[in-house]
């Protein structure tokens, strides 16, 4: 939970909380860049190019949420699947007994998601435009950002991303469980959540083919691309359900495809592979749909292909994709371990429960490099990651990657086309990847907290 406060963009690190980490806000509007709080479209040839016909003026207030990755790219569908996961976690504390210290835990939870929450809503374009509901994409600088230095000596400009279909369905979803999950909290807020998913699931459906294209990272960001959105409206329509028990968005689940198909791929789930967390959240809290029996049965055929894959494994981990490993493939191994543990909840079955403990053994150190993936845990831990505010390797003024921060691992598929820079490329949420690796180590990639991962490309 710690690191997603070290990623937090536009707000003092305090080193009174976070010692040895603190640093001052980062692009809030201060030299050398003019931070989040007053952001243009991105504009140019390139732009053009990429976003044939789609011009928009003014500036906007995106300040907040988290940084992505070793940059200082924010981005909403991976931001999305993050807080998602932390509403997950905040789900399950409040089945749990109500000890102070499961109480501290979940407001600790709760404040953090709070802040991506705020930020994601902001990213949402406010009535009186003609694609208002809608959300962008992305804002980060327009070219990438130097390699190591702190957020508040970003010399990029930052730019907005054009709006995607896929953007305001993550955020209806997460915005429509937030609303869910601070009910008994915080009525007012449930309030604002439920009215911008509301209005961004509505703004989805008059514009649905609004695809985020691959620019291949060429242009200060990584591009998220996904057009395929038949997954991304079903999350979003179980949310609003599973929050609002209204019919209509009870008919939108039922009536897609999405909600019999296969959910459980064993090369495991991502922001652009949304029907699984759809599936999770109906095993979990939608008892009173009337096919809610099958949902179950659904995660745990899912799960016991995950047992399968796993029990084949030397190194005990529920993934292994006949395609190759994928590049942050920590990251899909932690979501299959997500699946295994509802798979549990619902069912009881201790062997699900053995499952995730088998799968953490891997990721602590139980691997073919003899190494726990997660820094500061175990005799042997990954430390050299490739990140700007945390690189040390770099500038010994700048502080290491702290404790928790979890290396992508292996990938055995070519990595994304991204642009080349001496030592490596890096890219997804909260996560920085490896530079400088100690001997006998890969070029490693850093995941923090939940859903966050990402690789390296050495050049």
């Amino acid at each position: 939970m710690g690191f997603f406060y070290l990623m937090r963009s536009g707000t003092p690190i305090l080193d009174n909380v976070a010692p040895g980490y603190g640093r001052p806000a980062g692009h809030v509007g201060l030299a050398p860049n003019r931070g989040d709080l007053a952001v243009p479209a991105w504009a140019g040839v390139e732009a053009r190019r990429l976003y044939p016909g789609w011009r928009c003026t003014g500036t906007f207030d995106v300040s907040g949420g988290w940084y992505d990755a070793g940059d200082y790219g924010k981005y909403v569908t991976s931001g999305a699947i993050a807080v998602w996961q932390l509403l997950g976690t905040l789900d399950l504390l409040r089945r749990a007994d109500s000890s102070p210290l499961i109480r501290t835990f979940a407001d600790a939870i709760r404040s953090e998601c709070r802040w991506q929450l705020d930020w994601l809503m902001r990213m949402q374009v406010p009535a009186g435009d003609p694609l208002s509901g809608l959300v962008f994409h992305r804002v980060h600088g327009a070219q990438w950002s130097p390699m190591p230095g702190w957020p508040h000596q970003d010399p990029t400009e930052r730019v907005l991303h054009r709006l995607s279909t896929a953007a305001a369905l993550h955020l209806a979803a997460v915005a429509a469980q937030g609303a869910r999950l601070f009910r008994a909290t915080d009525p007012g807020y449930t309030r604002t959540l439920l009215e911008a998913a509301r209005t961004a699931y509505q703004a989805a459906r008059r514009h649905p083919h609004l695809i985020a294209p691959d620019d291949h990272a060429r242009f200060g960001g990584g591009p998220y691309a996904d057009d395929e959105l038949e997954d991304d409206f079903y999350w979003a329509a179980v949310e609003l359900w599973l929050t609002t028990d209204e019919e209509f968005y009870r008919q939108e689940v039922l009536s897609s495809a999405q909600h019999t198909a296969e959910a459980f791929d064993p090369a495991g789930f991502d922001f652009d592979r949304v029907t699984t967390p759809a599936r999770l959240d109906l095993a979990l809290a939608g008892s009173h749909l009337a096919d809610h029996d099958q949902v179950v049965d659904s995660v745990r055929q899912g799960a016991d292909r995950l047992l399968e894959v796993q029990s084949q494994q030397p190194w005990g981990q529920p993934y292994a994709p006949s395609e190759g490993w994928h590049w942050g493939s920590n990251g899909r191994i932690l979501n299959n371990l997500m699946v295994l543990a509802v798979a549990q909840l619902v069912s009881g079955a201790p062997r699900y429960a053995d499952a995730v403990a088998s799968g953490m053994d891997y990721l602590l150190g139980r691997n073919a490099l003899g190494q726990s993936y997660i820094t500061g845990y175990g005799t042997d831990f990954t430390c050299h990651q490739r990140t700007r505010q945390f690189g040390r390797d770099l500038d010994q003024a700048l502080p290491p990657p702290p404790r928790g921060a979890l290396a992508g691992g292996a990938n055995s598929q070519p990595a994304p086309d991204f642009p080349t820079i001496r030592g490596c490329w890096a890219f997804h949420l909260n996560a920085v990847t490896s530079m400088n690796p100690p001997p006998r180590s890969p070029m490693t990639s850093v995941f923090a907290g939940t859903h966050l991962w990402f690789g390296s490309l050495p050049t």
